[in-house]
């Protein structure tokens, strides 16, 4: 009933009693080798895949196909008026009232297409006449980035005309400078250049026509 019942009793043996340490077992510690390896693998996987993404962004927004090349291996439709402007690599160009008739109402000369900075570059100092200005460029980028509008897609068109043949007759004593500002489009479904006649202050949309 009470532990000290019988105090003379004792287990074991006062003097004989062997006390056993226990030995408790050290924990093992766990490799972090194989956590390190996972981390090091993960940050590797986002390292390659924030390249491959730049890459991407590159691509399709930083580097635009659009050049002078790019320009003069193509024929452009304009969108709502139908007339054709057809360039050539040699720099000069035909722009046609109606795609369907080429042998009468078109213009005929040379030109020049410029791109990105060196298009900004163009249209505020050759043209500085016209009033625009780079703040005004920098305006209508920032204002209109969710439609596409990026520096390096900013482009010049100049058409001198040289020619004007209507109802078979020329009808140009001099030559005609036209210029053309605005942007490349690289929508998949109206890929095109959207520009505004400098002279005329009137907006066109040149669709890209695929060879």
């Amino acid at each position: 009933m009470y532990d000290n019942q019988y105090p003379n009793q004792q287990q074991g043996y006062p003097g004989q009693q062997v006390f056993q340490q226990q030995q408790v077992p050290t924990p093992k510690k766990k490799s972090t080798s194989g956590l390190i390896l996972g981390l090091s693998l993960f940050v590797i996987f986002l390292l390659v895949t924030s390249v491959v993404l730049l890459i991407i962004y590159g691509w399709v927004l930083i580097t635009p196909k659009i050049d002078t090349e790019y320009f003069a291996d193509h024929n452009w439709l304009e969108k709502e008026s139908e007339s054709y402007l057809v360039p050539t690599d040699s720099g000069k160009f035909k722009y046609y009232k109606d795609k369907d008739v080429d042998d009468d109402y078109y213009y005929s000369g040379t030109f020049e297409f410029y791109c990105g900075e060196e298009a900004m570059d163009y249209v505020c100092n050759d043209l500085k006449d016209y009033g625009i200005t780079r703040y005004d460029i920098d305006e209508m980028i920032d204002g209109h980035r969710d439609e596409g509008n990026r520096e390096n897609r900013f482009v010049c068109l100049v058409l001198h005309n040289e020619s004007c043949i209507i109802e078979g007759e020329e009808v140009f004593t001099d030559t005609v400078t036209t210029p053309y500002y605005g942007f490349y489009r690289e929508d998949p479904y109206d890929e095109g250049l959207e520009v505004v006649n400098m002279n005329e202050g009137t907006s066109y949309y040149f669709l890209l026509e695929e060879n």
